[in-house]
């Protein structure tokens, strides 16, 4: 039920990283946090979020001002719109940090939704004696994105996604988001994540939106 599983590498054990202190990119200071405002568009993604790159414990995610991340929580990104877009965010968001960030005890307990299967998770990772790094060293690249909203607080997310390091292919990767305790987070399947090989983006009705955007 981990990614690291799913993608078919190993995992390495690592001791959790000291990187959580990093100043985040946040938001104007103005402006009220976007997930304090109430469902604000729970409808049908047309057009690419108009994200730009932010960085969270030394980790580039994509930012925007209106959906969030507005806050972060021990140094990762929290606090998106109640709204498709800010579920988008929020799961691309998990996916660049799932690969690159040390301290995945950390973040399956602040990013990922309460579950029986995230507290085997946790419990595997612990037992591992340290956090579990993500399926790759090299950095993921989200190339795409389709997103149906089941509920107010489900949305189904499908990702085309590709890792350098492991060759040219693009790949999709399917879960839910789940608005619990006042902010987006992932929902672990319990059967594993959905990842297949994709040709393109387009070819799975997604539309075009990178992540990092540089």
């Amino acid at each position: 039920f981990v990614l690291v599983s799913v993608w078919g590498i190993s995992p390495a054990y690592v001791t959790p990283s000291t990187q959580s202190g990093d100043n985040a990119s946040t938001a104007a200071d103005n402006a009220p946090p976007a997930c304090d405002l109430g469902v604000t568009g729970m409808t049908p993604l047309t057009a690419p979020p108009a994200s730009v790159d932010a960085s969270y414990v030394g980790v580039t995610v994509a930012s925007a001002a209106h959906a969030g991340p507005s806050r972060a929580t021990d140094g990762l990104p929290t606090c998106y719109a109640h709204s498709t877009e800010g579920a988008v965010l929020a799961g691309a968001n998990f996916l660049r940090l799932q690969s690159q960030y040390a301290d995945q005890i950390k973040l399956y307990t602040v990013l990922v939704a309460p579950s029986d299967i995230r507290t085997a998770a946790l419990e595997d990772m612990r037992a591992a004696g340290g956090s579990m790094r993500g399926w790759s060293s090299d950095v993921v690249v989200v190339k795409g994105v389709y997103a149906e909203v089941w509920s107010d607080d489900i949305v189904f997310m499908s990702y085309a996604v590709s890792i350098p390091s492991q060759g040219p292919q693009t790949r999709s990767i399917q879960f839910k988001m789940t608005w619990s305790d006042g902010d987006w987070k992932v929902e672990l399947p319990e059967n594993g994540f959905g990842v297949s090989t994709i040709d393109s983006p387009q070819e799975k009705g997604m539309i075009e939106w990178r992540v990092p955007v540089a």
